[in-house]
């Protein structure tokens, strides 16, 4: 028997792997996801569990750390496309975000009863929130829970869940006043012991006064010109005031507060008080920060909203930053000035790296 074998077209049309050449002479596009199907319906099955391009999205978190009573603690939710970067924020959906802040005091349950509750805002790649530990609802040896949830984010035109991200830690004493407490004691316990040894007579009385300069006042001359040179000094570690009153009646616009000269300083605090009378006109908020390319905020503009600068409200701020020589600290206004005269007024606690450094 001869001659040229016709194959039936249903089993060209089941040739799966295709042919040899550009776009394979084969399509899938008809295949619907089935787990127990043929092996192209399961193939869709897994592409559809995992996600499409839902799977491309990498997350992370800031890390956990322990935090002093008064202080700021940041917390960011980093939302990566492996392919082409940071999600942008318009794909980022944070409209149905459960955010949470719960306290723990002496081993007690978590509640978040009493406590200010955090707010998150979203950019290109991240959600992120700076949370106060307001003196007023923490104290030290207070546990702190954080709770994120229901963040989604499209990637590849596919939605992406972002899992739940959870920190914790410990509020801890404020570091500075610790310092000082224990600098403050052994002062104390100078001042005793030279009491103790005073005797009614002359000369005991100035060997006390000789133990008083050695213990208390080492920088300091016996007479009034070694006072002043001293106070003037401006020694590195001691810590600094500077106050001046800003008007926020002004336009749009960023206007310097304080500049360091000198020498490298380091900022621990600062506070903004409001005079009598609430905040209004055009104004919409307020920031301050530094002038660095990359600007260390220090009240931001969630703090800085016109619904916080009530009558003699008070916005304050503590941790560590540093200002060199020239580096400004400055106030945003937001929105338009305020109409009439409205100054507030800036109080800042710095110390010189080294001797010599100051604010002006």
């Amino acid at each position: 028997m001869s001659g040229k074998i016709t194959i039936p077209k249903k089993i060209e049309e089941n040739k799966i792997l295709g042919e040899n050449n550009a776009d394979n002479d084969f399509s899938t596009s008809l295949v619907v996801a089935n787990s127990i199907g043929t092996v192209i319906e399961r193939i869709a099955d897994i592409q559809t569990t995992l996600g499409g391009s839902a799977s491309q999205l990498k997350v992370s978190k800031s890390i956990s750390s322990s935090v002093e009573e008064g202080g700021l603690l940041h917390f960011s939710i980093s939302l990566i496309d492996i392919d082409s970067g940071p999600v942008s924020s318009a794909n980022i959906d944070i409209s149905g975000i459960t955010q949470e802040m719960a306290i723990s005091s002496s081993g007690v349950t978590f509640t978040s009863a009493g406590i200010t509750q955090p707010v998150f805002e979203k950019s290109d790649g991240v959600v992120s929130c700076s949370y106060p530990f307001l003196i007023a609802e923490w104290m030290n040896g207070d546990m702190w829970r954080m709770t994120v949830s229901g963040i989604t984010a499209t990637v590849g035109g596919d939605t992406a869940y972002v899992e739940t991200q959870q920190w914790s830690g410990e509020v801890t004493d404020n570091l500075d006043i610790t310092a000082t407490l224990t600098t403050i004691e052994g002062k104390v316990d100078d001042v005793k012991t030279v009491v103790d040894n005073i005797y009614i007579d002359t000369q005991a009385i100035s060997i006390i006064v000789d133990d008083i300069q050695t213990n208390l006042l080492p920088d300091l001359s016996a007479d009034v010109s070694g006072i002043s040179v001293a106070t003037d000094k401006k020694v590195a570690g001691r810590l600094q005031v500077i106050e001046k009153s800003i008007d926020l009646n002004q336009t749009i616009g960023t206007y310097t507060i304080f500049t360091g000269a000198t020498q490298t300083t380091m900022l621990r605090y600062l506070s903004t008080k409001m005079p009598t009378g609430d905040c209004g006109g055009a104004l919409t908020g307020i920031t301050i920060q530094t002038d660095d390319i990359t600007p260390s905020e220090i009240i931001t503009t969630s703090q800085g909203l016109v619904a916080f600068l009530t009558s003699e409200a008070e916005l304050w701020w503590t941790g560590c930053v540093r200002i060199n020589e020239g580096t400004k600290i400055q106030l945003s206004i937001t929105g338009g000035a305020h109409g009439s005269q409205y100054l507030s007024t800036i109080t800042a606690g710095y110390h010189s790296v080294v001797d010599g450094g100051y604010l002006v």
